[in-house]
């Protein structure tokens, strides 16, 4: 799948740093808060925290980009999934390991993605070792950009 032309472009992006306590089964990540639109024909909207859904009229091939600053224990390790429609949209996760409070550790990440119109992704997280984790955002964005 090769984006030739993107047409419309809309983002969550956390306005200040964010506290939330992860457990070991995936959850609706609260560091994506506010929707800014980078275009006037943005087809995308915010759905629930942390949501982005797909509001055009046809099936499209798009981008997500996520970027994620996040301070959390060391050796904790936080798997990263995104769910499309609540369904998980890979076998894999991206994994960061934490490096200590005070440490925080920086990821970016593009997948493709194919949409249907309605289609809601959500990021979700979870702790990949056990017990709860205690994380702080300090920086996040999540970008969908859409095949026109």
């Amino acid at each position: 799948m090769e984006l030739l032309q993107i047409q419309g472009k809309g983002a969550l992006r956390l306005s200040g740093d964010l506290v939330q306590v992860i457990g070991d089964v995936y959850e609706t990540m609260e560091c994506f808060t506010d929707i800014t639109s980078e275009r006037g024909d943005v087809a995308v909207t915010a759905g629930l925290v942390g949501s982005l859904q797909y509001t055009g009229a046809s099936p499209v091939e798009g981008e997500l980009h996520y970027g994620i600053n996040a301070d959390f224990a060391s050796n904790d390790e936080l798997a990263i999934m995104p769910y499309v429609n609540g369904v998980e949209y890979s076998d894999d996760p991206m994994i960061i390991r934490g490096l200590g409070v005070g440490k925080p550790v920086t990821m970016f990440w593009i997948s493709q993605v194919d949409l249907n119109p309605n289609d809601v992704v959500t990021m979700m997280a979870k702790n990949n070792t056990s017990g709860d984790i205690s994380v702080t955002f300090q920086r996040t964005v999540l970008t969908m950009k859409i095949d026109g």
